[in-house]
């Protein structure tokens, strides 16, 4: 029965992440994101399944184009940091399904993103050495 519940759960799960509208237009829809991009590429690499890296590939897209926390340095760097990472583990996973220009657009991406991360930590940033919010960016910022 355990068996059979799971396999079920996976296949509701799959039509819920392939039928979620891409949207990344508030910070809150961002951790959305996060947590939906991460699911499709772990999907993709564990059954190959392309329509798995396809809907990652446009979430990825809508992350690089997004303005409100992709292109931002000025929202909290804890969220910019968890779609880093999210889009990093996209990129990785994916990388073989995915287009070329994609592929390089996004790499290109991560680098500045990183590099704007790194640079300035975001509102309301905690700078000291002990912070664990530190730990949590810089850690996005070599992941990606």
């Amino acid at each position: 029965p355990y068996f059979t519940q799971s396999i079920s759960h996976w296949q509701t799960g799959r039509k819920e992440l392939l039928d979620r509208p891409v949207n990344i237009s508030t910070t809150q829809t961002a951790y959305e994101a996060e947590r939906q991009l991460e699911k499709l590429a772990m999907r993709y690499c564990i059954t190959a399944d392309k329509s798995y890296a396809a809907k990652a590939a446009e979430l990825t897209e809508a992350a690089l184009a997004d303005t409100v926390v992709w292109h931002n340095p000025l929202v909290k760097g804890l969220t910019r940091a968890h779609l880093l990472r999210a889009v990093a583990t996209a990129y990785d996973l994916c990388y073989d399904a995915w287009p070329e220009d994609l592929r390089s657009r996004t790499s290109q991406a991560l680098f500045e993103t990183a590099r704007s991360l790194h640079s300035l930590m975001g509102t309301e940033a905690n700078f000291a050495l002990e912070s664990n919010w530190m730990g949590v960016r810089y850690a996005a910022v070599l992941y990606a």
